[in-house]
């Protein structure tokens, strides 16, 4: 079927695309035994049925079994099947009718040779064997992208759709989830990632208006409204390889928790983690899924800045060993918590820190750790940068994981001034001019009863 490309079809909803790219075809098919099948799928090659997906030689709905033909000549396949009477059918090229006319004398002398059947069929081409892709190619106006990636999160389908076929949205959405049964909503991003509770705007532009999702992660399920909190399917794979990382011995302390992909398989796991994130909904989200998933006891959740977070769980001295800071925008600013921040008698072993960003330089591990230590004001101590995922071209997610260096994050020795507390510091500027306390005293006495 060529290409329609017609803005006019774009304008027709999803019945009326169904049926337009839709027909019926008739051909004719030769019932032939299994034995026969390579040999006639090769004498006919140039006179079968070609459509994309489509077989050529298919089951036989009335194949009968006992029923008897001609014993196997060499080079025929003789298998239990063959022998058994089984039956296929092979399907010609629209052209051929039941008269087998349009074939050469060698081909039709062939079908005679073996008495084969000729039986007319019919096979339905179009819409229902087109993909997505293939269907938006036939039906969207000519030069405009055709768009039909998505990510899913679990009954739903994430599109980030161009400006220019934003007019032609529902039409995309409905062949979605016509051709995509497992899936009820399709949204479309309308704005930026909010970088402040890291979700984004957008649209329900076909199927139910529910964004409540559940999806299964890392032995875990998490449910969350994904028009308000930040979920990304594609980071399932790092998700894994972090948490991997981590032991049951381990107290985590996660800055940007979200709903919970590290946080829940890590406490699945053993380990007690201390999880944040600044936004209400998330922090919802995480509660409940820690105790649907039985690990509410080892999950402490809080809802507050990050720096406040980590200042606090320092201030009360949780003996935190790990630090995921997955907020690839801004994470390395909040590095700046850590400078001075840690007693050295309360943590005499400092935590790892594993913190995402986004690079478009040229050399992106370089340009990782100049911005991270950039804003230690120290390099970061027995490092490892590792690519996660490209994102656009010349942008990837990068992840760099370091131990703090000690001179940077301790907090400064108190010097001890209890010797000097109870003397005036008048007395010690005299001291340092010569003069002795005592001496000073009866100078001072003397002159103040004169």
């Amino acid at each position: 079927m060529a290409a329609t490309g017609s803005a006019g079809m774009a304008g027709l909803g999803l019945a009326a695309v169904r049926k337009q790219l839709s027909q019926t075809l008739e051909v004719t098919a030769l019932r032939l035994p299994v034995r026969l099948c390579n040999k006639f799928r090769m004498a006919l090659a140039d006179y079968s049925l070609v459509l994309p997906r489509t077989r050529v030689i298919i089951d036989d709905d009335q194949s009968v079994t006992g029923r008897r033909f001609p014993s196997p000549q060499p080079g025929e396949d003789d298998s239990d099947e063959s022998a058994a009477g089984k039956t296929k059918l092979l399907l010609l090229a629209p052209e051929i009718d039941l008269t087998l006319a349009q074939l050469p004398e060698a081909a039709r002398a062939l079908v005679a040779e073996h008495k084969l059947e000729r039986v007319p069929w019919k096979v339905v081409k179009g819409y229902e064997l087109m993909t997505v892709q293939e269907v938006l190619d036939q039906v969207l106006p000519e030069g405009l992208v055709r768009q039909s990636a998505f990510s899913t999160i679990g009954h739903i389908a994430h599109m980030n759709l161009r400006t220019e076929v934003l007019p032609y949205k529902k039409l995309i959405g409905d062949v979605i989830l016509d051709k995509n049964t497992h899936l009820r909503t399709v949204v479309n991003k309308v704005d930026t990632i909010d970088n402040t509770y890291r979700n984004f705007a957008m649209e329900v532009i076909a199927g139910e208006p529910n964004t409540v999702a559940t999806v299964r992660e890392s032995g875990c399920t998490f449910t969350f409204d994904f028009a308000k909190v930040y979920w990304n399917s594609r980071l399932a794979t790092e998700h894994e390889r972090l948490v991997s990382v981590f032991s049951p011995s381990d107290v985590i302390a996660d800055m940007f928790a979200g709903v919970g992909p590290f946080a829940l398989p890590a406490a699945k796991m053993g380990a007690t983690v201390y999880a944040n994130d600044l936004n209400p909904a998330s922090a919802e989200a995480l509660a409940a899924n820690a105790k649907a998933n039985h690990v509410d006891k080892k999950i402490h959740v809080s809802n507050a800045d990050g720096r406040d977070f980590i200042r606090d769980l320092i201030a009360r001295r949780v003996p935190f060993t790990q630090v995921a800071m997955n907020l690839p925008a801004i994470a390395p600013e909040f590095l700046d918590v850590f400078i001075h921040a840690f007693p050295r008698d309360a943590y005499p072993v400092l935590p790892r820190v594993h913190c995402y960003c986004f690079s478009t330089a040229a050399d992106t591990s370089a340009d990782v750790l100049a911005r991270v230590t950039g804003v230690l004001t120290s390099a970061p101590l027995d490092y490892s940068i590792s690519v996660v995922r490209s994102v656009a071209p010349h942008k990837d997610m990068m992840r760099i994981s370091f131990s703090l260096p000690p001179d940077t994050v301790y907090a400064p020795a108190i010097a001890d001034t209890s010797a000097t507390r109870k003397r005036p510091a008048a007395d010690l500027d005299d001291e340092a001019a010569g003069e002795s306390s005592p001496a000073k005293k009866a100078k001072g006495l003397g002159g103040a009863d004169a």
